[in-house]
């Protein structure tokens, strides 16, 4: 391969070749490409992101930083008033203008129609921070199956990119934090056991080892996790 020349024909060094050229290359890099950057990148390119990772992780500090620094205007919504309320932001209901269901003469489809247009979220840029461990999605009956947002018809035309924050870095309650990890995969016992029987008042009749088989940690989220990152 010829050498590398800049705009006035005279040869250039490759300055990546060799550690003496640049011998702090390979931790800076690393450094550079974290999931906290990866997730900046992607957002501020106005791809559709899922912001995982479990608690403690810096999602929230990580959005709040995207936010102030976004050119574009950034709407703050939540499933619910009291997250909202907490986030400074709205439900989703009231960002979309939906009531609490279809009125009079309208269908389903019109009902939850998008800003008229047949793009996943009507061609809204999306971020959704959370996690899909260890607590399952409601479900109507025992008898249903437990249907991760994962595993909805409008998750893989969305294109959702999926960025893992793995560094904890809360830093307060170092105990209660430890415990979270292998609680959250469904792995308690030993010390994580201790820990949450302390903090956990089981129903009357119930005790905390019957309590603990009443967990599920979804398959299917785990498997997610695996492969969607």
């Amino acid at each position: 391969a010829p050498p590398a020349v800049n705009n006035e024909g005279t040869t250039m060094k490759k300055h990546w070749e060799g550690s003496a050229a640049w011998p702090d290359y390979e931790p800076k890099a690393t450094q550079a490409v974290t999931p906290e950057n990866r997730f900046l990148a992607a957002a501020s390119g106005g791809r559709n992101c899922f912001l995982a990772g479990m608690a403690g992780t810096g999602k929230s500090t990580l959005l709040k930083q995207f936010i102030a620094e976004s050119s574009r205007h950034v709407d703050i919504t939540a499933l619910t008033g009291v997250a909202a309320r907490n986030e400074g932001g709205m439900t989703i209901h009231r960002f979309c203008g939906m009531r609490l269901g279809p009125q009079a003469g309208q269908s389903n489809d019109d009902y939850f129609a998008v800003r008229g247009r047949d793009e996943p979220f009507g061609g809204c840029q999306v971020i959704a921070p959370g996690d899909f461990l260890p607590l399952p999605p409601v479900r109507r009956g025992d008898r249903e199956p437990h249907d991760g947002t994962f595993q909805s018809p409008a998750w893989k035309p969305a294109e959702f990119k999926t960025l893992i924050l793995e560094t904890v870095r809360r830093k307060d309650e170092p105990l209660f934090v430890r415990a979270l990890a292998p609680f959250r995969i469904g792995h308690v016992g030993g010390d994580t056991a201790r820990l949450l029987q302390s903090r956990v008042r089981t129903p009357a009749g119930l005790n905390f080892k019957e309590w603990l088989k009443g967990l599920h940690v979804s398959p299917e989220a785990i498997r997610f996790y695996k492969e969607g990152a």
